[in-house]
């Protein structure tokens, strides 16, 4: 499945590149951003544990990009204080198709840590931003996580509102298989 993943994201990227022009665009990859974050877990009761996310992605070539990112969220439960953690790292590729928009795709490492518990694993993405104005930013992405052999498919959609040159608030939500999600507010500052 994963195999499958990968050749379709490759496939995709490089026959887009085979039959576009070549474009420029304004939207920036050099990003660090910091969010609040909500989760929503399907049948976990009041379980929804929250905290904070601090992620950044850095233009290392044309279109290549390294990206990473943390989150921590706790929530109590049965008198006792449950931990998630969440370390990402990998690496992306962006193809501008428009001077308002990109697709990209990432391939990450993610370690997850359920109190004492650990699992890690890949994370597939495809995603396309796109700017609809001079102040506001669209960002949507497909992932399919595999975590020590099990898959999921997520969808993130989140908007970003420039405040400042460099600087933008955001709004997003991730939708996860199961009616679980994860809300993000928070801010970004492009360098």
């Amino acid at each position: 499945m994963k195999t499958k993943i990968i050749a379709s994201a490759i496939a995709i990227l490089t026959t887009q590149a085979a039959f576009a022009e070549e474009h420029k665009n304004d939207l920036q990859w050099n990003n660090v951003e910091v969010d609040y974050v909500a989760q929503d877990i399907e049948g976990a009761g009041d379980f929804d544990p929250k905290g904070v996310s601090l992620k950044g992605t850095k233009l290392v070539h044309d279109n290549i990009f390294v990206l990473g990112g943390y989150t921590y969220a706790s929530e109590s439960l049965a008198g006792s204080s449950i931990e998630l953690e969440n370390l990402s790292v990998g690496v992306g590729y962006q193809k501008p198709i428009s001077s308002k928009a990109s697709v990209y795709s990432t391939l990450t490492y993610e370690d997850y840590e359920v109190d004492n518990f650990d699992y890690d694993g890949f994370n597939v993405a495809l995603g396309m931003r796109y700017l609809a104005n001079e102040n506001l930013e669209l960002d949507t992405r497909v992932t399919n996580v595999n975590i020590d052999g099990d898959n999921e498919l997520a969808f993130k959609a989140k908007g970003y509102y420039k405040v400042k040159e460099d600087l933008f608030v955001g709004l997003g939500y991730n939708f996860y298989q199961g009616n679980n999600g994860q809300l993000e507010a928070g801010v970004r500052y492009s360098f």
